[in-house]
């Protein structure tokens, strides 16, 4: 036996449940986009985080980097720094390839030219055993008939 809609329209408790169904959905709906606007928040609260951690790494390494500002020790200053660098220049063999060595007040400014990546890795150990600081550096790669040579340029402390 059907139902139709008229006998459900006059049943009286029909407005009654039809207005409940209706609040029912409304507020089903309600949570539904209330669910989904928390999960969009909760998104945005991980990326906020997540790009404050970059930050922080950024600022930390930043922070690592030694103070070029800082006064110079005495033992590593003027032509202490000359002598040590024209000494590992010499114990290395460079000298010919050598095209500027000169102190000046910002430190010990050096090129070196036609350096093989062992060279330049032996050279750069030297320095560190010496206790010498690159400041600054350029560092050209040329193609020649041997294979990939550096040229060099180096303000030391």
């Amino acid at each position: 036996m059907m139902i139709t809609i008229e006998e459900i329209r006059e049943i009286p408790e029909a407005k009654r449940i039809f207005r409940l169904f209706l609040i029912a959905f409304v507020l089903w709906a309600t949570l539904i986009a209330v669910i989904l606007r928390v999960r969009s928040m909760g998104e945005e609260i991980t990326a906020i985080l997540e790009s404050g951690d970059q930050i922080i790494n950024v600022a930390s390494a930043y922070r690592s980097y030694p103070d070029l500002r800082q006064p110079l020790p005495a033992s590593s200053s003027g032509t202490d720094s000359l002598a040590s660098v024209s000494e590992i220049v010499e114990a290395l063999g460079l000298r010919s390839r050598m095209s500027q060595l000169q102190a000046n007040a910002s430190g010990v400014q050096l090129q070196l030219d036609r350096l093989y990546g062992s060279e330049m890795r032996e050279f750069l150990n030297s320095l560190e055993e010496k206790e010498l600081r690159v400041r600054t550096a350029e560092v050209k790669t040329l193609s020649s008939p041997g294979g990939l040579v550096l040229n060099a340029s180096f303000l030391l402390e």
